[in-house]
């Protein structure tokens, strides 16, 4: 059984196959555009074929983080719907197949949200205890908001208590991170803008000078010591957009 959810877990944010192609043809590009910059020579992608496998390890893990980031929104509004159902009466099954509902009209059948809900709904027509479905739901969402929501519901179920106003209580908590989140995105993106710019500026530079004079930059990409100064400036110029993008990740999470 553990294995299987983690095989589902390792389903629910991977990339499909045409983000995997899109990211491979941008890293690709970029690794190429490298070669031609620092080498002028498209051998020179031998040594920018970091670029590519760091782009590709980069991108993956922002769109990891990108979709984790949709399913706490379409998780909140999912378990808004399962307390208003619980406050008119209805079960906890029925307020979960309430949600699954709303969830499909509001987000699409192929939503990550969707995914969830449904495991839990079959799990109860096929009379799996409600505490194992509980369990398997954290396990695959990796979320730990979702973690807080089925251990309120196990707590709640066993000593008693308003589990609508608790899970409310959740939602509003979740509401309050992606509002703190969203307003560090917008404070910070002037600052990754230019961070952005900064990033160009060098290749720029390198391909204005190598257009309007070539005759300046030469020495620079023929003879061994030329283009070893070149592989230098590459992988310092490397190292700090690698730094920055890491600051930059480190300043939004």
């Amino acid at each position: 059984m553990r294995k299987n959810c983690r095989k589902q877990e390792k389903g629910l944010f991977a990339c499909n196959t045409k983000e995997k192609i899109c990211i491979f043809m941008v890293g690709a590009g970029l690794s190429l555009l490298m070669a031609v910059t620092f080498f002028q020579k498209i051998w020179g992608i031998i040594f920018t074929f970091p670029v590519m496998m760091l782009y590709i390890k980069y991108a993956e893990e922002k769109m990891i983080r990108k979709k984790k980031h949709q399913l706490e929104i379409q998780f909140k509004d999912a378990i808004l719907s399962m307390a208003s159902s619980l406050q008119a009466g209805y079960s906890l099954g029925h307020a979960f197949e309430d949600a699954l509902e709303i969830s499909r009209e509001v987000y699409g059948s192929q939503s990550m949200i969707v995914s969830l809900f449904e495991k839990v709904v079959w799990g109860q027509k096929l009379n799996i205890p409600m505490n194992q479905l509980l369990e398997e739901l954290a396990e695959r969402s990796q979320l730990e908001e979702v973690g807080n929501f089925t251990e309120v519901i196990k707590v709640t179920r066993r000593y008693g208590g308003n589990l609508p106003d608790m899970i409310q209580k959740l939602a509003g908590v979740i509401e309050d991170r992606l509002t703190v989140k969203a307003e560090i995105l917008s404070v910070t993106t002037s600052v990754r803008y230019e961070a952005y710019v900064m990033d160009v500026i060098p290749v720029a530079i390198i391909w204005y000078m190598n257009v309007t004079g070539p005759s300046f930059l030469a020495i620079l990409y023929s003879g061994f010591a030329g283009r070893l100064f070149m592989a230098m400036c590459m992988f310092v110029y490397f190292a700090a957009v690698i730094w920055q993008f890491h600051m930059m990740e480190n300043m939004i999470d």
